[in-house]
């Protein structure tokens, strides 16, 4: 996985790391085990593009997209989301979590990706994204969390991409 890594994000990713390229995350797994997220129309591509890259002795390319189900978490109270989940404690910043890190929500394993500040994905299993689903919607009922469509999360990383362009730092 790590020489796969190094020929697509330009660098090896230590457990938890990730990368963003080509309209995609990176997430190291583990040492071994890397996970590509991608938008459904750019699967396939990218498919046939690892596919065609010569492999490493125990390489495996697997498409998970049927098995794996990614729920998208945005906005300014994300972290107060992860407090509610029980998977930061109110004491620490979410940034004490590797940016890709296996959690626990309710009684079902997930991982989640930490793609900013405001922004993340939990990945499950499809069997059981239902309840992680609505163990994070329940979780979030106090913080004001609530369910929104696509648009308005394209909306919402357009707001976050403007106000980081006026983040200025000394």
């Amino acid at each position: 996985g790590q020489a796969l890594a190094r020929r697509h994000v330009g660098l090896a990713l230590a457990r938890g790391g990730i990368a963003e390229t080509q309209g995609g995350w990176w997430c190291a797994e583990d040492v071994d085990r890397l996970v590509v997220l991608v938008s459904p129309d750019r699967r396939e591509q990218v498919l046939v593009t690892l596919r065609e890259q010569p492999k490493s002795r125990g390489l495996t390319i697997s498409d998970a997209s049927r098995t794996l189900a990614s729920l998208a978490i945005a906005g300014l109270r994300l972290d107060r989301l992860l407090i509610a989940l029980r998977i930061i404690s109110p004491h620490d910043d979410l940034r004490v979590l590797p940016p890709y890190s296996a959690v626990a929500i309710g009684a079902r394993r997930a991982h989640l990706l930490l793609q900013s500040d405001y922004r993340a994905l939990l990945i499950t299993d499809t069997r059981h994204a239902d309840q992680v689903w609505r163990a994070a919607e329940v979780a979030g009922r106090p913080v004001g969390l609530s369910v929104i469509g696509l648009e308005a999360l394209r909306r919402f990383a357009i707001f976050e991409t403007v106000n980081s362009r006026r983040t200025v730092c000394l």
